[in-house]
């Protein structure tokens, strides 16, 4: 079987811009990376890259490991 790749992005409720690869499959919480803001978001899959939005435009890789947790 193949593997189904998505791509999402959101703006958390702390302004943060964050955009995310994923496979479609399972399910992660991502916890916002901007510190100090702990607001988690619920992603439908395994996530594999995170990007954050810098002030001047740039998207910039995110090690995902730090901020992604399992589900209960």
């Amino acid at each position: 079987m193949a593997r189904m790749w998505s791509v999402t992005s959101w703006v958390c409720k702390c302004g943060a811009h964050v955009k995310i690869m994923y496979e479609t499959n399972g399910t992660t919480i991502i916890i916002c990376p901007k510190p100090p803001c702990q607001i988690q978001h619920t992603v439908g899959g395994k996530v594999s890259d995170i990007w954050m939005e810098t002030a001047d435009n740039i998207w910039t890789p995110i090690d995902p490991a730090p901020f992604s947790v399992p589900p209960n």
